[in-house]
């Protein structure tokens, strides 16, 4: 699954989202993911509701558990800071508002809970987004390292991976037509 926002419906627009999303969706071919497997949304088809649509009701029916889930972001993130301490992070899609961010934009405890939901044991996000560092929970596996047949143990295990360009003060930028996740 791609996606890729420059132009949002009440958001700053940005440059090279877009872009960023074509090429990588460009690239999956070649690396033997067949072309109906790639889902590419962009800009006023990158809704937030196509985006958990896709997610939480498509995928769950389509991948299966030794299936591999590919995620890509490209657009808007942003940081909300909790009364009680702490902060939530955000995806922000082409209808997200940010100054309501909680109804409009996809936070990471929900893409969480979504990614429960598919049954792949593996998926891998990478997040080119401003302030795009507040991801999902870090687990520590429960077996040691030096365990007898480790690596065939933890690679068995559903793993979800999160690769993302900001931290969670830290804008993002464009340069030379992508973000510096595409270079």
């Amino acid at each position: 699954m791609i996606i890729g926002v420059d132009q949002y419906k009440t958001a700053p627009g940005l440059q090279y989202a877009v872009n960023d999303a074509r090429s990588i969706a460009a690239a999956l071919p070649a690396l033997g993911l067949p072309k109906e497997n790639i889902f590419l949304r962009l800009n006023e088809k990158a809704t937030r509701g196509n985006i958990v649509s896709l997610l939480g009701d498509a995928l769950p029916k389509k991948v299966k558990a030794d299936d591999r889930l590919f995620v890509f972001f490209a657009g808007h993130g942003a940081t909300r800071s909790l009364p009680g301490g702490g902060n939530l992070g955000y995806l922000v899609p082409y209808d997200g508002d940010l100054d309501r961010l909680h109804g409009t934009a996809l936070s990471m405890r929900e893409l969480r809970d979504i990614s429960r939901l598919i049954p792949a044991n593996h998926i891998s996000y990478a997040v080119d987004a401003c302030y795009s560092g507040l991801l999902l929970e870090r687990a520590a596996p429960s077996l040691s390292p030096k365990a007898q047949g480790y690596l065939e143990i933890v690679t068995k295990r559903r793993v979800r991976q999160i690769l993302t360009v900001g931290l969670k003060d830290q804008p993002v930028l464009e340069e030379a037509g992508h973000g510096p996740a595409v270079k």
